[in-house]
């Protein structure tokens, strides 16, 4: 019977790439819905705008219109969705 041996380039080659694809890699941002839910958890009203910013890091600027008819802009950071920063208009 003929033994198998693996090259150990190729077996970190298949580490690599499992982890690439099961969402541990570096640059997985958040959804654009797992942000506006977050970002609704720090100020109650109507979403009227969530976009990506690439920055560093990068964040989504989420526009917020409240009850009371002020807007509030939050950037919430990409990948962690924690607050960067939240501005009144």
């Amino acid at each position: 019977m003929k033994k198998i041996v693996a090259k150990p380039y190729l077996l970190l080659i298949l580490v690599l790439s499992i982890i690439s694809n099961s969402g541990f890699a570096a640059d997985t941002l958040l959804s654009k819905q797992a942000i506006i839910e977050k970002a609704q958890s720090h100020v109650q009203g109507r979403v009227l705008a969530a976009d990506l910013q690439r920055s560093k890091p990068p964040r989504y600027k989420v526009k917020i219109l409240r009850a009371d008819g002020r807007l509030k802009v939050l950037h919430m950071n990409a990948k962690t969705g924690s607050l960067i920063r939240a501005r009144k208009k």
